[in-house]
């Protein structure tokens, strides 16, 4: 499949998760990723995701109710004040 996400690699950095019942967890991924394609099949330059989850589990499977990620991007240093 030709995709934008098609030579893309994900390295776990950090991840949390807090259930909410036995049955439900909010899930915290911290990843970089690298090899990302842009529209004009050029790579990107890596960068890091957060994503957030809600999961639930049914008939004994975890799966995704929610979802949303979000690239981090770098703070700029807090500007000076004379």
């Amino acid at each position: 499949m030709e995709t934008v996400l098609r030579e893309a690699e994900i390295t776990l950095q950090d991840l949390r998760i807090r259930f909410i019942r036995p049955d439900v967890a909010i899930v915290h991924e911290l990843h970089e990723m690298k090899g990302m394609l842009n529209d004009n099949g050029e790579t990107m330059p890596p960068h890091q995701e957060l994503s957030i989850r809600v999961m639930v589990k049914g008939q004994g499977k975890w799966l995704i109710t929610a979802f949303h990620n979000t690239i981090v991007r770098p703070s700029a240093p807090p500007a000076h004040r004379n």
